[in-house]
């Protein structure tokens, strides 16, 4: 794959990659210098499509819907996204 390629290759992150590594990041409790250094990773690669604020808000809601944000309190529960049941 990418054999026929001309000219140099340039990465691209799409939104959703960059949504999900946030995710993981908050799920695995990354320490804050990996952080750092994905978020560096972030800057030095053209993310396609939306902004990077809304991935950070994803990340927090998407983690917080798995009960993995300990340090966030509301008086509700978390409940995981996308995830149904049918009974």
């Amino acid at each position: 794959i990418g054999k026929d390629i001309k000219g140099p290759g340039r990465l691209i992150l799409p939104i959703i990659v960059v949504g999900e590594l946030g995710v993981f990041s908050l799920k695995s409790d990354w320490g804050i210098q990996r952080v750092n250094r994905m978020n560096s990773l972030f800057t030095s690669f053209p993310v396609a499509d939306i902004t990077l604020p809304v991935t950070k808000s994803y990340a927090l809601i998407d983690a917080f819907s798995q009960g993995k944000l300990d340090w966030i309190f509301f008086e509700v529960f978390a409940r995981n996204m996308g995830k149904m049941t049918f009974g």
